[in-house]
């Protein structure tokens, strides 16, 4: 009766990570083990550590695209901005409609890059989705807007020529 629980309950282990593995892009299993490795790492705000594994993972596997999304995030976390944003299109390019949100990520980043004309392509990409949080539209909008404006102020510089009022006016 010990035996045939023990097989049971290992039959089931077995079919369980079955299910979670297919529900991942990736069938490659190496590429799956760094992933799941960076995955703990970045939970634990390793995100050193969490990088250099996503990015055996995408070694791996370049069209893993849980793999490029967590590498993107865990680069924009590092502050590689650029290197965050060929990842989040990468993942979108492997999935654009999986998980809209990513635009709006990566509409930050090219917001950091100073890309404002790239960010509201991405803004208004995600805006077209019908099913977005609310919160995250209005966010959305108020990007969008910032994006534009950054954009117009860069084409249209204004003149600018500080005078020194004295020394008694904001002078240490």
């Amino acid at each position: 009766m010990k035996n045939i629980l023990f097989i049971l309950i290992g039959l089931f282990h077995c079919i369980a990570f079955d299910a979670f593995s297919q529900s991942l892009s990736s069938k490659n299993n190496k590429a799956i083990k760094f992933f799941d490795e960076g995955r703990a790492k970045y939970e634990y705000k390793k995100n050193e550590e969490a990088y250099n594994l996503l990015s055996k993972a995408v070694s791996e596997d370049n069209n893993f695209f849980e793999a490029q999304v967590l590498l993107a995030d865990v680069c924009n976390d590092l502050n590689k901005s650029a290197e965050a944003s060929d990842h989040y299109k990468k993942a979108l390019s492997l999935q654009p409609d999986r998980f809209p949100p990513l635009y709006y990520n990566l509409a930050g980043v090219e917001m950091e890059m100073d890309h404002y004309a790239e960010a509201q392509v991405q803004i208004l990409k995600f805006l077209g989705y019908s099913k977005i949080n609310p919160e995250l539209r209005v966010k959305a909008e108020r990007r969008l807007a910032s994006a534009k404006f950054a954009e117009y102020t860069i084409l249209h510089p204004v003149p600018f020529s500080p005078v020194n009022l004295g020394e008694n006016i904001n002078t240490p």
